[in-house]
C-alpha cells in the first residue's frame, strides 16, 4: 500500500510539473506572437488552452483525493496543498497567454506594421515572462533562492505598466485613428502584469513547500519571522 501510495503520489507530483512546463509554452510563444504579429504562434497559444483546461480540471480532482484519502508526510502535504493553488494559478496564466496572443490576431489585422508597440511593451513582456519561467525553475528545482528572487521583481513589472498606461494615453490623444490599436498594447501590458502577479503567487507557495513558512501580502525582506 506504501508502495502505491508513493507512485501514485509521484505521478501527480510529475503532472503537475508537467502542466507548468505546458504554460511556459503557452506563455512563451504568446510574447513571440504579440511582439511579431505571428498569428500562427498566436493561434497556437489559443488552441493549446484546452489541454491546460482539462490538465487543472483532472489535476484539481487528483490533488483533493490525495489529500482526502491519504495521511501525507508534513512535507508531501504542504507540495498537495501549494499545488491545488498553483495549479489554479497556471490555468489563469494559460488564461492571460490566451487574451494576449487573441489581442495578436485582432493586432495584426489592424498594425501589422507594429507601431503600437513601444520598447515598455517589450520590456514588460520579456519582464513577466523572465519571473514566471524562473518561477517554474525553481520549483522544478526546490530552490527557494530562486522563488525569493522572484518576488522582488513584481514592483518593476507593476512600474512598467502604469509607464504603458501614461504613454498610451499620450498618443491616443495625438492619434485618434490608432485608438484600437493602442488600447490593445494598454490591455496587453495588463496580461502581462497578471502573469508576473501570478508568478509572484507561485514563488510563495514554493517558499512553503520548501520552509512551511506564509509569506504572502509582501513579507519578503524577513521571511523568517514567519515561520
Amino acid at each position: 500500500m506504501e508502495s502505491y501510495l508513493e507512485t501514485r503520489y509521484e505521478t501527480i507530483k510529475s503532472s503537475v510539473h508537467g502542466m507548468a512546463d505546458k504554460v511556459v509554452e503557452a506563455v512563451l510563444a504568446a510574447e513571440k506572437s504579440f511582439e511579431t504579429r505571428d498569428v500562427v504562434a498566436a493561434q497556437g497559444v489559443v488552441d493549446s488552452d484546452v489541454v491546460i483546461n482539462e490538465t487543472e480540471r483532472r489535476l484539481d480532482k487528483e490533488l483533493f483525493a490525495f489529500e482526502a484519502l491519504t495521511a501525507p508526510h508534513a512535507s508531501d502535504l504542504r507540495f498537495i496543498v501549494a499545488s491545488v493553488r498553483i495549479v489554479k494559478d497556471l490555468e489563469r496564466i494559460g488564461d492571460h497567454a490566451v487574451n494576449i496572443a487573441e489581442m495578436a490576431i485582432r493586432a495584426n489585422e489592424i498594425d501589422s506594421d507594429k507601431k503600437s508597440i513601444t520598447p515598455l511593451t517589450a520590456q514588460i513582456a520579456k519582464a513577466a515572462t523572465s519571473m514566471f519561467t524562473q518561477a517554474v525553475a525553481a520549483f522544478h528545482n526546490n530552490d527557494y533562492d530562486a522563488a525569493m528572487a522572484v518576488l522582488v521583481l513584481d514592483s518593476h513589472v507593476d512600474a512598467l505598466c502604469i509607464q504603458i498606461e501614461k504613454e498610451i494615453i499620450a498618443k491616443v490623444s495625438g492619434a485618434p485613428e490608432a485608438a484600437e490599436a493602442l488600447l490593445i498594447t494598454l490591455l496587453a501590458g495588463r496580461e502581462w502584469e497578471r502573469i508576473a502577479d501570478l508568478a509572484t503567487n507561485i514563488a510563495e507557495e514554493i517558499v512553503f513547500i520548501l520552509k512551511s513558512w506564509d509569506i504572502k501580502h509582501n513579507h519578503y525582506e524577513n521571511p523568517e519571522e514567519f515561520a
